[in-house]
């Protein structure tokens, strides 16, 4: 569980940059500000399940965590439309901004990774290319 820890708090600060932003910019932020509130924790929520699911599946016979794995990810895909659709319908939630906290936990894992690379000159990248070609 503490491999999650770097991710989740990298989506939290997102979440937290977005709504202070929202509260500069925008007349009535609450509706924005509560979207990324309820998209935020439900990304949380089921990156976890994920997780646990996955060390789950691990134990089992290959037959058996496929058909968990399948059924894991159809639940999960529910739990998404579920929550758009109920952004969709509320009049005090934002549409928008829950669907981009939905995407908070692949934000993190993208500057997690990605950042360091693009810091050093892309020297890692270049040096890989070199070695593989031809």
């Amino acid at each position: 569980m503490k491999m999650l820890r770097p991710y989740i708090l990298v989506a939290l600060a997102f979440n937290f940059i977005c709504a202070g932003l929202l509260f500069l910019f925008v007349k009535n932020p609450k509706p924005y500000v509560l979207g990324l509130c309820f998209g935020g924790s439900i990304n949380i929520l089921l990156f976890i399940a994920n997780y646990l699911n996955i060390n789950r599946l691990l134990d089992q016979s290959p037959e058996k965590g496929k058909t968990r794995a399948f059924m894991g990810y159809v639940v999960r895909y529910l739990i998404y439309g579920m929550t758009l659709t109920v952004a969709a319908l509320a009049d005090y939630l934002s549409f928008a901004t829950t669907a981009l906290a939905l995407l908070s936990i692949k934000l993190a894992i993208y500057f997690i990774h990605l950042w360091p690379k693009r810091q050093k000159g892309g020297q890692e990248w270049s040096k890989n290319e070199d070695s593989s070609s031809i």
